[in-house]
């Protein structure tokens, strides 16, 4: 569109040309908010929970983040799962491809689905928030109601001890429960090759699980130890 301007006297009459208007598509990488999304299980089991290719927990995961980012009108333009990934450690494969994406991508918010998704201990809580932060990226919960606001901060603070304290405590009593089985003549885990694991039901109709001879595998076994020690002699 042209705009003539009104010439004065002994001038020339001049014309400008405006640029067109531009849409919200066109200037999307301006007036959108950018945001990803971390997913995590801690077990290759809850991946695949339910014959499904996700388990239950990601796709739950998922669509939580998603309800976030809509309420913060912000689009999720990567997604980081880290599947079987134990968040006592900060080592995660997807979540250090996060961490450089943030870095190098304009990202206003990281979302999880809860603080103890990115890390069940204060020292690695600490270490990933401040990565963001230096990033310029917010990080936000979609069920905890965390922010970079004095009382927001002191809830991220009170949940990353709960993690931990939970992550610790839990480890703490599946030691308690194996020592415990062991010193009543029972076996931690699956039983290795040459036994069977076995349940069985007592005379209350309690369920009691125990370990027998492989009547199949158990005279192999035993031939291979043999026949082991005699060739080293």
């Amino acid at each position: 569109m042209l705009a003539p301007i009104n010439p004065g006297k002994g001038t020339r009459p001049v014309t400008i040309t405006q640029p067109p208007a531009t849409t919200a598509l066109d200037r999307i990488g301006e007036t959108t908010t950018m945001a990803v999304s971390y997913l995590r299980v801690s077990t290759k089991e809850q991946a695949e929970r339910g014959g499904r290719a996700e388990g239950f927990s990601i796709p739950a995961q998922r669509e939580a983040n998603l309800r976030k980012a809509r309420d913060l009108n912000a689009v999720i333009t990567e997604e980081f799962i880290d599947a079987g990934e134990s968040a006592r450690k900060a080592d995660r494969p997807e979540l250090m491809r996060m961490i450089e994406y943030v870095q190098t991508h304009q990202v206003a918010y990281c979302i999880v689905h809860k603080v103890d998704r990115l890390a069940r201990n204060s020292a690695d809580d600490v270490t990933i928030h401040l990565a963001l932060k230096e990033a310029g990226v917010v990080l936000v919960s979609a069920t905890e109601n965390i922010d970079e606001t004095p009382s927001g901060m002191l809830l991220h603070g009170i949940m990353s001890t709960i993690a931990e304290f939970y992550s610790r405590n839990l480890a703490g009593e599946v030691s308690k429960g194996m020592n415990q089985k062991a010193l009543s003549g029972g076996t931690n885990g699956k039983a290795p090759m040459g036994y069977l694991n076995v349940t069985r039901r007592d005379e209350l109709g309690r369920e009691v699980r125990t370990v027998e001879v492989d009547p199949d595998r158990a005279p192999l076994v035993r031939w291979a130890f043999e026949a082991y020690v005699k060739s080293r002699v």
